[in-house]
C-alpha cells in the first residue's frame, strides 16, 4: 500500500471528524435551536402562564331569562335544568374502570365545568306566550334588566297535536355576557326543545336515552401464542405524532441552509 492513501482507520477518524462537524454546524443554528428548544419551552410557559391571566371564574349573572313561547312548553324543562345547576349538589364520580374515560363520567365532566359557570349566580326563568312582548323584553336585556330573552319559533299544529310544533328559537342576549355562558344558555335550550319534542310525540325522554346510552366495551388485541391484551388505539397514535415532530424539525433545520 502507497504511503499517501490513507488506511481504513484514516477514512473512519475522517468520516467521523466530518460527521461531529456537521452535527455541531447544525445544532447550534439558529432554526435548530428555536425549532427543539425554544418553541417547546414557550409553550410549557404559554401553558402555564394562560390559566393565571384568565380570570378565575365566569362572572355571577343577576337577573332573569324571559322565555318567549306561545306553547308555554319551553320554560318548566329550561327552569327545571337550569335549576339542577344552580343547585348545591355535584355530580357523582364514576367508576374509572380500566382508565378509559366512559360516555357517563365524560357527561359528569360537563356538567361540572357548567356548574362552574354559574356558579354564584342568581337566575331566574319567566315565561310570556304572547308574541308581542318580544321588543320590550328585548330593551330588559340591552338596559340590563334581563340576562337573555329565549324566542321559541312554532309552527303548525298539522299533525293534529295539542300544540304546534318547535321549528326553531332565537337567543337573544345582553351584550356583556361571556361566551361561557352563552353556549351554556344555548345547550338548556337546545335540550329544553327536545324534551318538549319528545314529550310532544309521547315518548318517555328517561326511556329514549336509556335506550341510547351504549354498553361499556373494550377491544382485546389476540396474539398467536394464545394471550390477550387490551387495544391502546391512543397510545398507538403517539408513534406517528412523534414522527411528524422529527420531519417538522428536520424541515425548520434544513431551510436555515436555503
Amino acid at each position: 500500500m502507497s504511503a499517501g492513501r490513507p488506511t481504513a482507520t484514516g477514512w473512519l477518524r475522517r468520516t467521523a471528524s466530518v460527521a461531529v462537524r456537521e452535527f455541531v454546524q447544525t445544532v447550534f443554528t439558529k432554526a435548530f435551536l428555536l425549532s427543539v428548544v425554544a418553541l417547546p419551552i414557550l409553550g410549557v410557559v404559554g401553558f402555564t402562564l394562560i390559566p393565571l391571566l384568565l380570570p378565575e371564574g365566569a362572572p355571577t349573572l343577576r337577573g332573569e331569562i324571559v322565555v318567549l313561547d306561545p306553547g308555554a312548553g319551553m320554560a318548566a324543562p329550561y327552569e327545571r335544568r337550569l335549576e339542577e345547576l344552580l343547585g348545591d349538589e355535584e355530580p357523582g364520580a364514576g367508576d374509572p374502570g380500566d382508565g378509559m374515560p366512559t360516555p357517563d363520567a365524560i357527561g359528569r365532566l360537563i356538567e361540572s365545568t357548567e356548574r362552574a359557570a354559574l356558579a354564584g349566580s342568581e337566575v331566574s326563568v319567566r315565561l310570556e306566550t304572547d308574541a308581542a312582548t318580544l321588543e320590550d323584553a328585548k330593551a330588559l336585556v340591552r338596559d340590563g334588566g334581563a340576562v337573555a330573552v329565549l324566542d321559541v319559533r312554532r309552527g303548525d299544529a298539522a299533525d293534529g297535536g295539542a300544540t304546534p310544533p318547535i321549528e326553531s328559537w332565537v337567543m337573544n342576549i345582553r351584550s356583556d355576557l361571556p361566551a361561557r355562558q352563552v353556549m351554556l344558555l344555548e345547550r338548556l335550550a337546545e335540550s329544553a326543545a327536545v324534551e318538549v319534542q319528545v314529550e310532544r310525540a309521547g315518548e318517555d325522554l328517561a326511556r329514549l336515552r336509556s335506550l341510547m346510552k351504549p354498553p361499556p366495551g373494550r377491544t382485546m388485541r389476540l396474539s398467536e401464542g394464545g394471550g390477550e391484551a387490551p387495544e391502546q388505539v391512543e397510545a398507538k397514535m403517539l408513534v406517528p405524532m412523534g414522527f411528524m415532530m422529527l420531519l417538522w424539525v428536520s424541515v425548520v433545520t434544513s431551510a436555515n441552509y436555503l
